[in-house]
């Protein structure tokens, strides 16, 4: 169980784009897997993000190990090489064996953490387009988007930045207009800059036309002489049942 874990804004970003009963169902099933490591069973945007919060967290567990890893290592290597010092006949000497064992520590600790650079690098650019692919409504041409994206190369403020405009795009009269068939495809809309772009103005409901009332004129009749009939007629009717 983790007592704590660190959130990031690009998550929120990401949830921002969810309706409020997905996002619910999201945040119960982020908890749920930190206190106890239970999955939920999610579907749709609501799962896409889940494994990339999921695959984020793992990263954090690996760096924080790593951390782990190298204190232990430095105070078993320390108390060697105090051990290695005492075998040399002069000062001078030890000097030198430290400085190359230095070097070759420092060597092999820069490869590592080039590889290790490189390999959080490609994880955060394949986090960061899964979410921007969460976010966009139009889901065609992927991989041409993903080539523009990485041309991109979006820090976090700028992903924050993209995916803040396309919810406000999302609201547009353009977007929702004819199902969405006027939405750019991704690569053209990252390739164009377009969250640089106005704000553009929410659609607005279109209202039903109220009819105007018309007072109608109708002739006014006198139906006195019309009552008088009908008595009659009753009358007659009368008559013929006796």
């Amino acid at each position: 169980m983790k007592e704590w874990f660190k959130a990031r804004n690009l998550w929120g970003a990401a949830i921002l784009a969810l309706s409020d009963a997905e996002a619910g169902r999201l945040a119960k099933a982020l908890w749920a897997y930190t206190m106890g490591g239970e999955e939920q069973n999610l579907s749709g945007a609501e799962k896409g993000i889940f494994a990339m919060i999921q695959w984020q967290l793992s990263q954090d567990d690996t760096k924080e190990d790593d951390i782990s890893q190298k204190r232990a290592a430095a105070g078993a290597s320390g108390g060697k090489q105090k051990v290695a010092n005492a075998n040399f006949a002069t000062e001078e000497e030890a000097n030198v064996a430290n400085d190359t064992n230095k070097n070759k520590n420092t060597e092999t600790e820069l490869e590592k953490e080039t590889k290790k650079e490189k390999k959080e690098k490609k994880g955060a650019d394949d986090f960061d387009f899964d979410v921007f692919w969460a976010a966009y409504p139009r889901k065609e041409a992927k991989v041409a988007a993903r080539k523009v994206f990485d041309k991109l190369q979006p820090d976090e403020q700028l992903m924050q930045k993209i995916i803040s405009a396309i919810n406000r795009w999302k609201q547009s009269a353009q977007w929702q207009e004819n199902g969405g068939q006027y939405i750019p495809h991704p690569a053209t809309w990252l390739n164009q800059r377009r969250w640089e772009d106005e704000p553009p103005k929410p659609s607005v409901p279109a209202q039903k036309p109220v009819k105007p009332v018309v007072a109608q004129q109708y002739e006014q009749r006198d139906y006195s002489s019309n009552a008088q009939s009908m008595d009659d007629v009753l009358d007659m009717l009368r008559g013929g049942m006796r």
